[in-house]
């Protein structure tokens, strides 16, 4: 028998239930390993692409190993609330465990803990301490520019490579990239590594498993493989195979002119705008709408429009404008990731040197850059 927390181990139950993909249907992967002995239980599920470990206290009798269904996770996850504790009780024969909380029950037939076949252990050959904010924060502000047409698959991803005392983080899917940076402790272990690519999927779980989190955290891995670990939970996940696109090199410099604008009133000015209607030749509303921001200079503002299928609609804000230029067209799906991605504060919208139909918009950091491409207004 195993006693325990059921807030405990409801929170490690809905951390965990995200792990398997539905796409893939193995019984064996529809369970959790469980793993007990003396005062301390390892929950784990996998997908076959990644997975997830989550330590707890508990109080066993001998030690547990077994794989039990997704049900007994739902049924902890239901009656989370107060401190009550919670048991699992296995049958001599260990084909059936009862689940309990106060006086509910369930009993369910349950699989070999010996059959679920976790990765092997991995031996690192890098390593970087780092908080976990500050990694989920630097995979959310590239997440939205990660490519999803199915064709260059080494684009499905988020690409992160040391530079010059810096973890650089990118994503691009050809219509506009997204870099941001972090400080590189000096204790990173990094020789001889190069990068890796954290495949879209990936990404997801470790926003939703480390998100807001400020403990820190300790990222390593191998060829093929990545492992986040903290104090309790530790995920692990293969890796993209391919390397990844030269991305310096299609990130030109900012030219002269450029508008220095607050990013939430331009991120709400556009939220307006897209209210006046557009639809296609079948009637379906358009989701790519265009954008226009033209500098007034001598009044210091300026003018935003959208045009819709029957009309227009436009609105001023205050900026400032450096230099002088013509007018910035940016698709505003991509202009409102750049604004989430950049955070509170102002952006500034450039066109680059020698090429305007791109335009690099900075962040409050100088660190965060993107780039958008121009679309016909």
């Amino acid at each position: 028998m195993i006693r325990f927390s059921v807030a405990d181990f409801a929170a490690a139950a809905k951390a965990l239930r995200s792990i398997p993909n539905s796409a893939i249907r193995v019984d064996i992967y529809e369970h959790a390993r469980l793993h007990a002995a003396a005062n301390q239980m390892v929950l784990t599920m996998s997908d076959m692409e990644m997975e997830a470990h989550i330590t707890m206290p508990c109080v066993c009798e001998g030690e547990i190993l077994a794989a039990i269904p997704m049900a007994v996770l739902e049924f902890f996850i239901a009656r989370s609330t107060g401190g009550a504790e919670g048991t699992l009780e296995f049958d001599a024969a260990m084909r059936n465990v009862t689940a309990r909380i106060g006086k509910a029950r369930m009993t369910i037939a349950i699989l070999r803990g010996e059959d679920f076949v976790s990765f092997e252990k991995i031996d690192p050959a890098w390593s970087i301490g780092l908080r976990a904010h500050e990694l989920c924060g630097a995979l959310r502000k590239c997440e939205d520019a990660i490519a999803e047409d199915g064709t260059r698959f080494y684009l499905e991803g988020v690409f992160m490579t040391p530079r010059n005392g810096e973890l650089l983080a990118v994503a691009t899917n050809g219509h506009h990239l997204h870099l941001t940076a972090l400080d590189l402790p000096d204790e990173a272990q990094i020789e001889g590594w190069h990068g890796m690519i954290i495949p879209e999927n990936a990404v997801g779980k470790i926003l939703k498993l480390f998100a807001d989190d400020e403990s820190a955290v300790l990222v390593s891995g191998s060829k093929g493989f990545i492992s986040i670990a903290a104090e309790r939970i530790r995920l692990i996940a293969k890796l993209i195979d391919h390397d990844y696109v030269d991305f310096q090199r299609v990130i030109p410099e900012a030219g002269d002119f450029s508008i220095v604008v607050d990013g939430k009133a331009l991120e709400q000015c556009a939220a307006t705008l897209t209210l006046i209607p557009k639809v296609d030749g079948k009637g379906r509303r358009e989701t790519a709408r265009a954008v226009r921001i033209t500098p007034a200079a001598e009044d210091n503002e300026i003018l935003v429009e959208m045009r819709g299928t029957l009309g227009e609609a436009q609105d001023r804000l205050p900026a400032e404008i450096v230099g002088s230029g013509e007018p910035i067209t940016i698709d505003v799906r991509y202009l409102r990731q750049m604004i989430a991605a950049a955070g509170d504060g102002k952006v500034r919208l450039a066109p680059c040197r020698g090429d305007a139909a791109r335009i690099r918009c900075f962040g409050p950091r100088e660190a965060d850059t993107f780039i958008i491409m121009q679309r016909h207004f």
